[in-house]
């Protein structure tokens, strides 16, 4: 445009400057310079009207081609109806296909166990329909529990903890969901009918809330010299994990390792062994210098934390319900309030850039007290609830 109204102007000042004599070779030249321009523009917008016509015709065919091909469709049957019922039908087999895995958390574990016992008491529907269960680090030792023995995950009952009081019930934000709670002191007999629950719950929770206790006691927490990390946390695993655990873990259960040789991340499902499967899930809680010093090592490989890798398995059939303490894109998480809506991906978990989430963090490796711990749990539990809520599959 700038150059079209310079030409314009310098055509009308040409006759004046031809009649002073003033039109020599250098105005010749500025002359034919401009006319070259002009002469450029207007091939350029030529060009570029072209080429907008023909995106236009190609547009235009593509919207006949489809208006076309969905006359045909119609015609046989197969119109916008049709294809919705279709991506219905998908989805349902979809949803049939359902696998339920658990990030890796440290301690914050305890909220993993909460969510686990809301599925096993309002989601039995969703449970029969799980067809792989994963996890890496904590959350495939809950994971693991739930598959092999899920009696063994209940409706907290109780809070094993010497010298408190423990909480009955549940203080639930959901009217009429649990039970109302009431204060029985610990050691006291448990009111029927939730005896039978107590002992159900006592291995799982009260290992977790008394391993927790250990390193709170500790100076510098798991990493204090003389401390063994995972004889205990091997001692814990032993206790509760059935002699038949690895049959029924086949091909059901994957856990999250990492390799130390190559630092790539593996989905571990068969186990010839309960001892495999031991090895694998301790593999799979090993943070190098906070859980020790030598790896983990299975089938002649050495192998750690499979959270620093991979802390949410994701896997490739159907849809993979995703639990987590953090707060982020997922489906059973804390739903942190008043903050931008920033998400980073760590070790392939979409979480929340918040303050709330690098408290956790710090909790996942040092634990919080038995106050904040039962609360995760409530938190857990709570969250889980919601989700079946929200997904019609709450009982």
């Amino acid at each position: 445009m700038w150059a079209t109204k310079r030409m314009c102007s310098i055509q009308r000042q040409w006759p004046s400057l031809k009649e002073h004599g003033l039109h020599g070779s250098i105005f010749l030249k500025i002359h034919r310079f401009w006319t070259d321009v002009l002469g450029y523009c207007h091939l350029r917008a030529t060009h570029v009207k072209a080429t907008y016509n023909v995106q236009n015709e190609w547009l235009i065919m593509d919207m006949a081609t489809a208006v076309g091909a969905k006359k045909v469709k119609t015609a046989y049957g197969k119109g916008s109806k049709a294809a919705y019922d279709e991506r219905q039908l998908m989805m349902e087999a979809k949803m049939k296909h359902l696998n339920l895995s658990f990030a890796a958390c440290g301690f914050l574990g305890i909220y993993h166990l909460g969510a686990a016992s809301a599925l096993c008491r309002h989601g039995k529907k969703l449970l029969k329909v799980v067809k792989a269960f994963a996890g890496a680090s904590a959350g495939s030792l809950v994971a693991t529990v739930l598959l092999t023995m899920p009696e063994n995950i209940e409706v907290r009952t109780a809070v094993l903890n010497r010298g408190s009081v423990a909480p009955w019930g549940s203080m639930s934000r959901f009217q009429g969901v649990c039970e109302p709670q009431a204060l029985v002191p610990c050691g006291a007999e448990a009111p029927s009918p939730w005896a039978e629950l107590v002992g159900r719950s006592e291995e799982c929770e009260a290992f977790t809330y008394n391993f927790a206790e250990e390193i709170r006691k500790l100076y510098f927490g798991a990493v204090t010299p003389g401390y063994d990390f995972m004889t205990r946390l091997r001692a814990g695993i032993e206790s509760f994990l059935p002699s038949n655990a690895h049959e029924i873990a086949e091909n059901r259960l994957y856990v999250s390792i990492t390799n130390t040789k190559n630092g790539k991340n593996y989905l571990v499902s068969n186990f010839a062994s309960r001892e495999d499967l031991i090895k694998v899930l301790l593999a799979s809680s090993f943070v190098p210098v906070y859980a020790g010093i030598k790896a983990v090592e299975y089938k002649g490989e050495k192998w750690i934390d499979g959270g620093l890798t991979n802390g949410l398995p994701i896997l490739p059939m159907g849809r993979t319900v995703t639990v987590s303490p953090f707060s982020g894109r997922l489906d059973i998480c804390p739903q942190d309030k008043g903050h931008v809506d920033l998400y980073i991906k760590v070790a392939k978990q979409d979480l929340m850039l918040s303050v709330a989430n690098l408290v956790r963090l710090n909790q996942a490796l040092f634990p919080p007290s038995q106050k904040k711990m039962e609360s995760l749990y409530q938190n857990g539990f709570d969250d889980a609830v919601h989700f079946l809520l929200k997904e019609n599959w709450f009982e």
